[in-house]
């Protein structure tokens, strides 16, 4: 079976395969299945053609690997809607155009969640392609940060879903399309534009962006473009400024018919000096409350941070002198009792017990986990409230099955702990050590889960009445691919 794979951009590949041309979108930045796509439940991986009214579906039909995971499907030309956007193509009858086939799928098929522009196609055919919820939520797993925030981010309000979100995306995009500039980012340099890793200094940004659209803070389109139908524009700013309390997607489509066919009256040059200078002092006075904002924030995070510091030190001097008067939970133990003591504290977030059963730096990795993870879970709850706890030990999900986890829920710990004595304070361990590994551990459905086998030894010293650990050395370490494989161990 001869193949020959040609990339359209990082997502998206042609497959020539046995005289048939497929088209290939993106699904996996790596070719193994993780713990995401092992779960139980099916997702509804698919796409829509609109065209004229009508809808027929684009299924996938297979897979193929080309530095990741594709799903392949009839071929189709076409170019991604965010990138119209991103070159200044944009007009208004694309943005009914794609609207239109919104509503149509939006009724007919599923109610899409959120409006992501690079999962959107305008074939060369006039019709329009629009993936599912879970194909397009996929999609932006493999997509960089960068482009994320460009195709994604930026055209969508943060906490607006199905077609409340739908409803203020257009509207945004209609903003664009009529005066050239987005309404709540002043411009580019507020985007991170390098292709790399997020650092905290790119995450600030981002989150500054979805602030910016909390804010909704913008020049009015009934100043920026005094020329248009009157209706229609107060129409798009109460969407975007927020004061319309019900907004509906028919209504908006209306509206944006409204602006082509009835142009709004003359505007006299004395009218439109004035409204050039109300824009204009509109525009200073967003300016100056975002520098307010940044100077702020900049002299009210060295404060804080010099609270936390104090605060910090007067807890650990409380901590210490605790500490002092509490026996250690290793006193009296033999030498397994505290291998398997440091191993079970995994399983509990422990990390205090964990330390006080190590010395010399031994364990270091581990503990660090577990403080970490323990603040997060801590977090998380606070926020879940009445919900399950976010943390579940390894041994505790192995007992029951190995169940699929639940949404904002993380394993971490060892299980299936078992000893040899190799000498008198000396031990081979063997576990199966369970973690979280990437991912978005507040918006995943299902966090990733990395899933190893250890073999480890661990060499114990007395000091004074207690045994500790001075050294963990691995001596054999296996990566368990799928729950299917720990399942069969």
């Amino acid at each position: 079976m001869n193949s020959t794979i040609n990339p359209i951009d990082s997502c998206r590949i042609t497959l020539h395969r046995d005289a048939k041309q497929y088209t290939g979108l993106k699904i996996s930045p790596g070719s193994r299945p993780d713990i995401y796509n092992l779960r139980s439940d099916s997702t509804w991986d698919t796409a829509w053609i609109y065209r004229d009214g009508e809808i027929t579906e684009w299924i996938p039909e297979g897979h193929v690997e080309y530095q990741g995971r594709y799903c392949i499907g009839p071929s189709f030309d076409g170019e991604r809607l965010s990138l119209v956007i991103d070159s200044n193509k944009l007009d208004l009858a694309t943005i009914r155009k794609v609207l239109s086939a919104c509503i149509a799928i939006n009724t007919q098929k599923q109610k899409l969640e959120l409006f992501d522009a690079a999962s959107i196609f305008l074939l060369d055919d006039g019709s329009v392609l629009l993936l599912s919820s879970s194909l397009a939520k996929k999609q932006r797993l493999c997509r960089t940060s960068d482009e994320l925030t460009r195709d994604f981010e930026k055209l969508k309000h943060p906490d607006l879903r199905y077609e409340d979100g739908l409803v203020y995306s257009f509207a945004l995009l209609a903003y664009i399309a009529l005066t050239g500039r987005h309404p709540f980012i002043n411009s580019q340099k507020d985007i991170p534009l390098e292709n790399k890793k997020k650092n905290r200094e790119e995450e600030e940004k981002e989150e500054e962006i979805r602030e910016q659209l909390r804010r909704r803070e913008f020049v009015p389109l009934s100043l920026m473009k005094p020329g248009i139908n009157e209706e229609a524009s107060a129409y798009l700013d109460s969407v975007l400024d927020g004061s319309r309390e019900k907004t509906d997607i028919q209504e908006l489509l209306q509206n944006l018919q409204r602006i082509v066919s009835s142009p709004g009256p003359a505007v006299s040059s004395v009218e439109l000096r004035h409204k050039e200078a109300l824009a204009a002092r509109r525009e200073r006075q967003i300016r100056r409350l975002q520098c307010a904002r940044r100077f702020f924030h900049t002299y009210t995070v060295h404060l804080i941070i010099a609270g936390i510091m104090i605060i910090a030190g007067a807890a650990l001097t409380f901590n210490i002198l605790q500490k002092a008067s509490v026996p250690s939970p290793t006193r009296g133990l033999e030498p397994e009792q505290v291998v398997q003591l440091f191993y079970e504290s995994m399983n509990s977030l422990d990390h205090d017990t964990m330390e006080a059963c190590v010395t010399d730096g031994a364990g270091k990795n581990y503990i660090e986990a577990a403080v970490r993870l323990t603040v997060i879970s801590r977090v998380s709850a606070a926020y879940s409230v009445g919900g399950p706890p976010p943390f579940v030990s390894a041994q505790e999900w192995v007992d029951a099955g190995l169940p699929p986890l639940e949404r904002g829920r993380f394993i971490f710990g060892a299980a299936d702990l078992s000893l040899e004595k190799i000498g008198e304070t000396d031990f081979r361990v063997r576990y199966f050590f369970a973690q979280p590994s990437g991912g978005d551990m507040e918006e995943s459905e299902s966090i990733n889960i990395r899933i190893t086998e250890h073999i480890e030894i661990v060499k114990l010293l007395r000091d004074t009445d207690d045994y500790s650990i001075y050294s963990i050395e691995p001596e054999e370490k296996r990566e368990i691919d799928s729950f299917r494989d720990l399942k069969k161990e």
